[in-house]
């Protein structure tokens, strides 16, 4: 049986790769306790912040610690469209 913080890191790196505002799974996701801890680096400031955002909606009793960097040259992924 897996550990359900397993559970909870895949359904915040679901969240994170399809939500449109973030649109990226590159991130690393990690659940400790209470905290949420997100790492990695995104397109723009605009795409970190919603990342941080995501994570406080899907866990909005839990501490949110962002060690995440915009870097520019990186090109966004566009949507995935099925």
């Amino acid at each position: 049986m897996a550990d359900p913080t397993e559970y909870l890191v895949a359904r915040l790196h679901e969240a994170l790769t399809h939500d449109p505002r973030v649109n990226d799974q590159s991130l690393e996701v990690r659940v400790e306790g209470q905290r949420v801890v997100l790492r990695g680096e995104l397109a723009t400031p605009e795409r970190c912040q919603a990342a941080i955002a995501v994570a406080k909606e899907l866990f909005p009793e839990a501490t949110v610690v962002a060690d995440l960097r915009a870097t520019p040259e990186r090109p966004a992924p566009d949507p995935e469209h099925l």
